[in-house]
């Protein structure tokens, strides 16, 4: 699509998309994406129902349709209210970091939320989808109070598959699919290069090129000789493969009795990697690669009528395998090596490098070694529950008790080569000498582990017009990391339910929530929260033809969240260090002692939120439904440095301090239409959530300009200066504020004069914008079936975000490497060796190239922080169902067989350079993958 097409009807785009509503749960009949909840009361836990609260649930078969080894890929973009933003490809390490309503704090590492498996701390990324029977997101106070201490960020809670009373049933999936490597920047070739490269040291002043024109010529013919004492080397198209495998298989047995049911699966998979020389060897691979083996044995057994056994165990086995150097290594060398550095081979086939070079890509795929991480995962969990009708009716109990264990043990081989440099005669000089593999040597094994319990005594009841259900509930988890004292949380809980004809709700919950990393006394805190809602579409006034169901929620509570941002324990305790010591006795020497490292906070305590939610779920013409959340968050007690408003006379280091503010609102939202028509059913369903928040106090310096504060902008973002251009010749420096960043010349970045004081220096620092952190994230769902052929799609788009653009893309010399095509819209204005004028001074996008790293061009700036929004198609599936009466002839219940496409592509970019997603991602680390898969489920 054009790209001004694109901008002529975003607004539109956006326009609908903000005035759509959220988190409608919608339904899974007829192939809809997203799960009909309980419209009633969703569950939220423990058992817990809520009536009012704003919950949003998927389903693990929708999530299977994303050939993605790694389910936070999956989500994003199926649920209102979640943002995903994925940042590689690597096996393994390939997956996305999730927020729900935004960022809501003040640092990026306490914003995460709480994941529970079946109610129990676990990691739900690398399960099979055919594990998973919902994925909830818990969103308002009134899902997440009753979480204490840990609900502040919401929560991700998964509910896996159980059995089923019936035959024994075994579903066969299979996919296999080709990897594709997106946003790699296109690097020039060493001709180019070295024409460039020339016009880098003209802007230095050098009179004199460093490449001859006979040079030029050479590297532009790679023929004969030229390709070992003039080479010029493709990096990526050498040593990437186009292509990788990618391949998932599952088995799932299920069924049973009134008495014992059961659910089982078994399942593979396997993601290759891209690199070219790779050993393919029986013992051993060096390619990037990632094996995964998921094992799951849910049981239902019904002892008596009324006492119910459930036992769950499950393990996941990920061996991740790369060469020795790792994949940074390999990676920062096919983006960092110069095209002309060295030839790949010499004449006699050895490794080229040279006496400083080493990083030969062959040898560091091949020769160089390998390493093995393995993790282990373990899951297991046995819950009772006990019905005490005998008592009264309604009242029963539940224990629950589970266990999650997680290993890794990493392993290592070291191999040396030798390089080769080619010298204009051919002559070759070695350096460096070959060796075979060496002994092995371990990388880690630590075990983490966690042991929760949970008990609840539940009362459901309905008696004429009315309903209620009541929980009353503890919980406990302790968690054991590798070489650190263990981690506790301690919950008790109440909460209660209630509805009259299905008509009015009223809902609260209270929590008394504790966590052993406060000081004694001070570890155990209060969170409640009420909510109320009013089904309109049960009132005789309002009942017509139009609206099918119309109900309306309000929520308001206190949550909390521990985490904190330093990654340090027991801050209230004053620390201490060896240091280097005090100058002491007569001769004043120095002698080693102790000194204070931290002072403590004695007031230490967790980060709190008031969040308030008003919403409204309405079904319309009985093919439409329309959902609106509005929210605000107002988070107080943040951990945050004091050291702004503190003397330097103090001296010390103070732990961090609760004196952080931030106010947070947002709105959420899905338009959903489900049809039918003739044979053809059709469902779509577009999805809004945007977000915004404003630091009400951060610490800060007091009297700093308006443009530096922090305090009135949003907690998140990159602080820089802001560039308006390019000084376009020493006129245009002569009549311009002066800037305090080292020498610049004409082709050097202009900066805007913020606080008008008549130079460009620090003080101009203001805030850029979100650091990859989109305000608004949006998506459609698609999807069509006929006559057993169905058609999905999804599009994700993310609009009002910044993100780090490297100077890889553009000018990488003073970066120590070679240059891209982005290089050519540099600021430029000399004359050529052929008498030519090059002139880009009113087109140029970058500045002018330099060999040298420039202070004043590598500020922090827009012209290094840019907007990035996008809209990428995510997935698209075609699929078709053998009719049943066929399916049994062959001896099937059902078979379906598909073809996908995972993030296949753009239809908008702003950025243009890279993947907008993450341009960086090839950059420092793998790169960011394209997934092709075909594949079948079969059912027997």
């Amino acid at each position: 699509m054009e790209l001004k097409y694109i901008n002529k009807y975003r607004n539109i785009f956006l326009g609908i998309s903000l005035l759509m509503l959220a988190g409608y749960p919608g339904k899974s009949s007829g192939g809809n994406y997203v799960v009909l909840q309980d419209t009633i009361a969703p569950i939220i836990g423990y058992n817990i129902k809520s009536s009012a609260a704003a919950v949003s649930s998927i389903s693990g078969d929708v999530m299977n349709t994303h050939a993605t080894d790694n389910l936070s890929n999956a989500l994003g973009g199926l649920l209102a209210g979640v943002q995903a933003q994925q940042k590689g490809g690597e096996p393994g390490s390939d997956g996305s970091t999730l927020l729900i309503r935004g960022f809501r704090t003040l640092s990026n590492g306490v914003n995460t939320p709480l994941v529970l498996i079946d109610n129990a701390p676990g990691d739900y990324t690398f399960l099979d989808p055919n594990e998973i029977e919902t994925v909830q997101i818990l969103k308002d106070a009134a899902a997440t109070a009753i979480y204490g201490q840990r609900g502040a960020n919401g929560v991700i809670l998964v509910t896996t598959k159980r059995g089923k009373e019936g035959p024994l049933t075994l579903k066969v999936n299979a996919q296999f699919g080709l990897q594709h490597l997106t946003g790699l920047p296109e690097f020039l070739n060493s001709a180019e290069y070295a024409q460039l490269y020339n016009e880098a040291r003209y802007n230095e002043g050098d009179k004199y090129p460093f490449y001859s024109q006979e040079d030029i010529y050479k590297y532009a013919d790679q023929t004969g000789d030229n390709i070992y004492t003039h080479p010029s080397v493709d990096y990526l198209d050498q040593f990437l493969k186009s292509l990788a495998p990618i391949q998932r298989y599952s088995l799932n047995f299920y069924g049973g009795s009134q008495f014992v049911k059961y659910n089982i699966l078994l399942g593979v998979m396997n993601q290759g990697g891209f690199y070219e020389y790779a050993v393919r060897d029986s013992k051993y691979s060096t390619n990037a690669s990632s094996t995964r083996y998921n094992m799951r044995t849910n049981l239902d057994i019904n002892i008596t009528r009324k006492l119910n056994l459930m036992f769950n165990i499950s393990g996941q086995m990920v061996r991740n395998k790369s060469p020795y150097g790792g994949t940074s290594q390999i990676w920062s060398t096919l983006m960092h090596e110069l095209p002309n550095a060295y030839p790949i081979f010499t004449p006699s086939g050895n490794l080229g490098g040279t006496s400083t070079n080493f990083n030969n890509p062959v040898g560091l795929m091949s020769r160089s070694g390998y390493r093995e991480v393995n993790d282990r995962n373990i899951q297991a969990m046995m819950e009772a529950t006990q019905q005490l009708d005998f008592i009264t009716d309604g009242l029963s109990v539940t224990a629950s008790a589970a266990y999650h264990g997680f290993n890794t043990y990493g392993y290592q081989k070291r191999q040396e080569y030798a390089v080769f440099s080619v010298n204009d005669f051919l002559e070759e000089t070695q350096y460096g000498l070959d060796k075979p593999l060496q002994d092995g040597t371990d990388l880690s094994n630590d075990m983490d582990y966690t042991v929760s319990a949970w008990g609840a005594l539940n009362y459901n009841r309905k008696w004429g017009k009315h309903s209620l259900q009541a929980v009353a509930m503890a919980y406990l988890d302790k968690n054991y990391p590798p070489k650190y004292s263990p981690y506790s949380n301690l919950n008790f809980g109440l909460a209660v339910d209630y509805n009259w004809m299905g008509r009015y709700f009223l809902s609260g919950s209270l929590s008394y929530s504790g966590n052993d990393d406060f000081a004694p006394g001070e570890r155990f805190g209060t969170f409640y929260a009420i909510a109320a809602a009013w089904a309109l579409d049960k009132e005789t006034f309002f009942r017509n033809d139009v609206v099918d169901r119309l109900k309306l929620r309000l929520s308001y509570g206190l949550t909390g969240n521990n985490r904190n941002s330093c990654g340090e324990r027991y801050l209230y305790q004053t620390q201490y260090a060896t240091g280097g010591g005090y100058p002491f006795g007569n001769s004043f020497s120095n002698v080693a002692g102790t000194v204070e490292r931290r002072a403590g906070n004695p007031y230490y305590t967790w980060e709190k939120a008031r969040q308030f939610n008003v919403g409204m779920d309405m079904e319309f013409m009985k093919k439409f439904s329309l959902t609106f959340d509005y929210f605000t968050d107002r988070r107080f007690d943040i951990l945050t440095s004091p050291g702004g408003r503190l003397a330097d006379i103090f001296g010390g280091n103070l732990s961090l301090s609760n004196i952080g503010k931030v106010n947070s609102w947002g709105i959420e939202s899905v338009l959903g239409y489900n049809d039918q028509f003739g044979g053809v059913k059709l469902n779509v369903e577009l999805n809004a959530s945007f977000s915004t928040n404003k630091v009400i106090e951060n610490g800060e310096v007091y009297g700093l300009s308006p443009n530096q504060r922090g305090i009135g902008k949003p907690g998140y973002g990159e602080w820089g200066l802001k560039a308006i251009g390019f000084f376009y010749d020493e006129d245009d420096i002569k009549n311009s504020v002066p800037q305090g960043f080292g020498d610049y010349k004409p082709g050097d970045i202009k900066y805007a004069d913020l606080n008008d004081d008549g130079i460009v220096d620090g003080q101009d620092v203001t805030r850029l914008g979100g650091t990859g952190i989109p305000n608004l994230f949006t998506s459609a769902n698609f999807k069509i079936e006929y006559k057993g052929v169905d058609l999905g799609f999804q599009l994700v788009g993310l609009f009002n975000r910044m993100v780090y653009v490297p100077f890889e893309f553009h000018n990488g010399i003073p970066e120590g490497g070679k240059l891209a095509k982005g290089a050519y819209e540099r600021w430029a204005y000399y004359t050529d060796a052929s008498g030519n004028l090059v002139d880009t001074r009113n087109t140029a996008k970058y500045p002018r190239l330099l060999t040298t790293k420039s202070t004043n061009n590598t500020q922090n700036s827009t012209m290094t922080w840019r907007k990035a929004d996008f809209i990428r198609i995510k997935n698209i599936e075609l699929g078709y169902t053998l009719p049943a009466h066929l399916s049994k002839k062959i001896g099937m219940q059902s078979l379906r067989i598909y073809a996908n496409a995972y993030n296949p592509g753009l239809l908008y970019d702003r950025l243009k350079i890279g993947d907008p997603e993450y341009p960086g991602a090839c950059i420092w680390s793998y790169g960011k993958t394209a997934i092709y898969s075909i594949g079948t489920t079969i059912s027997f």
